[in-house]
């Protein structure tokens, strides 16, 4: 089992979903949350604001720590951090102490994207790895919907500290995995791979281009900073980063705000508004399954998510025009478009146009870092929004939607730039 890659890929998944399902507890009883550490709610939400922040903090020293110690043992870090603060926060008998647990939480947060394309990209590198992609990125839309209609009956059941306790567990139960399944792997050198035809990554002119750099940079290797300040100035990638910031605030914004989209604006009972919302995260499994399949049998995946972007205005324009009959058409829309075409593509971009294998880990550094801002604006600026106008909150998402389709239109354009130089 451990030579098989989708073995391996299963268990990785399991770690992603986990920490999903830790980051997205709050959101789900944030009510039953207060009540049961005795908060304010503004405390309440200060917990998934302050988890977002370790994303943002640890995104690019997140790149130097996984090149020292290797993506399998910063993934057990990263459990051990995860089985921590759910066990700090289970316990805790004061805000300080449940903050701390929450930071904790977060360092699993911040790296578990980068970690998982770096190990997606090692155990595919003759194919698959578009199609893996695809898959890993469904473990925000799995922990969503599982939250979201499990957290409360948890609560209900037992009390909400058990939630805590539930991540620690389930941490820990990922540890174990990998630390008897996945094995220490020399990584294989770029040069010696042979990519299938299909695979995204051997689009000839990228893996061209990527295979003359390597030959004249690998003599040399970078020092870390050298590495960041070149995926920095990398305006493809920058392009890409600044499309999946905006995309993270859209898609949390609404994965966060349709209960109350549903509750305040359609005046749908507390009920049927979150099991509507909940079916973004039910929609947005298969949307990604399909868009990285897609970017993997085509080889280009720009295409795809300027769809998304398109797609994800329309969405915004029709959000306050919508009826009984068109608000799981709606959520199905927020699922596919943002989340399933955009966000996806762009994560199977990035490994394509990093100059060279041992810079993957900083170029997706810098696009998590780009996603990590959106998401942590994406709730209090949405209800912010909402709280002035349902307009105003409507015609930001179309905005910021047009902002990134043009964002990926000059990453294409610079793609064919570079092809002819």
């Amino acid at each position: 089992m451990k030579k098989n890659p989708w073995f391996r890929f299963l268990i990785l998944q399991c770690c992603a979903v986990t920490v999903s399902v830790s980051q997205l507890k709050v959101a789900a009883v944030m009510e039953q949350v207060a009540q049961g550490f005795s908060i304010s709610m503004g405390a309440a939400a200060g917990l998934m604001s302050f988890f977002t922040v370790a994303g943002i903090v640890l995104a690019i020293p997140g790149a130097a720590l996984m090149e020292r110690m290797g993506a399998k043992r910063l993934l057990l870090l990263l459990m051990a951090c995860l089985f921590a603060g759910n066990a700090v926060g289970a316990a805790a008998g004061s805000y300080p102490l449940l903050m701390a647990g929450r930071l904790l939480e977060g360092v699993a947060y911040a790296m578990i994207i980068m970690v998982g394309i770096d190990l997606i990209n090692t155990w595919f590198p003759h194919g698959g790895a578009g199609t893996a992609t695809g898959i890993f990125n469904t473990f925000a839309a799995v922990g969503n919907f599982i939250t979201l209609n499990g957290a409360l009956m948890v609560v209900k059941r037992w009390n909400v500290r058990t939630l805590w306790w539930i991540g620690a567990a389930l941490a820990a139960v990922d540890f174990i995995l990998v630390l008897a399944f996945i094995p220490d792997e020399e990584r294989i050198p770029a040069e010696k791979r042979i990519p299938d035809e299909r695979h995204i990554l051997a689009e000839k002119p990228i893996w061209d281009r990527c295979r003359n750099r390597e030959r004249g940079s690998n003599a040399s290797a970078s020092s870390t900073g050298a590495m960041v300040r070149e995926a920095f100035r990398d305006k493809r990638l920058m392009s890409l980063g600044a499309a999946q910031m905006l995309m993270a605030f859209i898609l949390f914004g609404f994965i966060t705000c349709y209960p109350l989209l549903f509750t305040g604006y359609y005046h749908l009972a507390p009920e049927k508004a979150n099991f509507y919302s909940s079916l973004n995260g039910l929609f947005g499994i298969p949307a990604c399954i399909v868009c990285g399949i897609l970017a993997e049998k085509t080889g280009n995946p720009c295409r795809a998510a300027m769809a998304g972007a398109v797609g994800t205005v329309i969405a915004g324009f029709t959000m306050l025009i919508l009826t009984p009959g068109t608000y799981v058409v709606h959520v199905l829309a927020s699922a596919v478009f943002p989340g399933g075409l955009v966000m996806t593509s762009i994560f199977c971009m990035v490994p394509a146009i990093a100059k060279r294998k041992e810079s993957v880990g900083y170029y997706m550094a810098v696009v998590n870092l780009l996603y990590y801002t959106g998401v942590f604006f994406a709730t209090p600026v949405m209800v912010k929004l909402m709280e002035v106008s349902w307009p105003a909150a409507a015609g930001t998402v179309a905005v910021m939607a047009a902002a990134s389709l043009v964002f990926l239109w000059r990453c294409a354009a610079e793609e064919r730039a570079a092809g002819r130089s």
